[in-house]
């Protein structure tokens, strides 16, 4: 792994989370389909990860590389303004939420939101220089935001299900199929970065091949075996079983977060969006 990039690497995982997650949340209150406790306690979770996400990013190095791997630095101030406007109206969401001023509570999702989406389209632009394309680039970075930050709300409402017995299961086998089908599209995306030649190999000086690395099959491994949790965790709750789903979840969890920064490491190290 490309230990000099762990910071970058880091603050990818933690932006995807907090966007993703924030996203996720903000579709499932518009539709009024959580109760009000659950939006409060996911919005501060949210504006926590947000805060860590943004103190990370300015802590980036205004480099037009790290360690061999080429960045487009122009992108840094701009990450800068779009972390901080997702953090700013994450905590006015959870503070309206816990004022029950839900217009305002909405309207603060909305725009953390769209801000959060654009601040993952720079993001792209800031790791896309060795990457085949730009569409690689930001693809991977959305299907990733929302696997992260759906298993990350899944998991989150599967105990709340157990303190709430009576809340109907539409909710998790919404966010549970929808995880599903983000995790097939990684897996296809993932095999298309694999296929795609690169634009610029980083100069990274790794002794093993792409192929030979034992890293990448792990992240094969990470993709596959959190499909086949989601599914149980989607029929569990379908059959309302929900702490069997919860249980499923937290593998999921583990499964997913662990898959995505092995997938950010292995960028750096190869210049494929994986």
């Amino acid at each position: 792994m490309n230990v000099a990039a762990l910071p970058h690497t880091l603050f990818i995982l933690l932006t995807e989370l907090a966007v993703g997650a924030l996203i996720i949340i903000a579709l499932l209150d518009l539709r009024g389909l959580v109760p009000r406790g659950f939006v409060a306690t996911s919005a501060a979770s949210i504006w926590a990860i947000a805060a860590l996400a943004w103190w990370i990013g300015r802590t980036l190095p205004d480099a037009g590389d790290v360690d061999g791997y080429p960045l487009d630095g122009s992108a840094l101030q701009l990450m800068d303004r779009g972390g901080f406007i997702v953090l700013a109206f994450a905590l006015l969401y959870t503070l309206f939420t816990l004022l029950n001023a839900r217009k305002l509570a909405l309207g603060s999702a909305v725009i953390g939101g769209t801000a959060g989406i654009g601040l993952l389209l720079v993001t792209a632009q800031f790791v896309s220089p060795p990457i085949w394309g730009y569409a690689g680039s930001a693809l991977s970075l959305f299907a990733g935001a929302f696997a992260v930050g759906g298993v990350g709300v899944a998991m989150v409402l599967g105990h709340w299900y157990l303190v709430t017995p009576r809340l109907h299961s539409r909710p998790l086998d919404l966010v549970t199929i929808g995880l599903l089908g983000v995790l097939v599209l990684q897996g296809v995306l993932l095999a298309v970065n694999l296929i795609m030649p690169v634009r610029e190999v980083p100069a990274f000086d790794s002794a093993l091949g792409l192929a030979q690395n034992p890293v990448l099959w792990l992240r094969i491994l990470t993709l596959g075996f959190p499909i086949v949790l989601v599914w149980m965790a989607w029929r569990s709750s379908r059959d309302h079983a929900m702490q069997a789903a919860t249980g499923l979840l937290y593998l999921a969890m583990g499964a997913v977060l662990g898959g995505e920064l092995l997938g950010r490491g292995l960028l750096f190290m190869s210049g494929r969006a994986l």
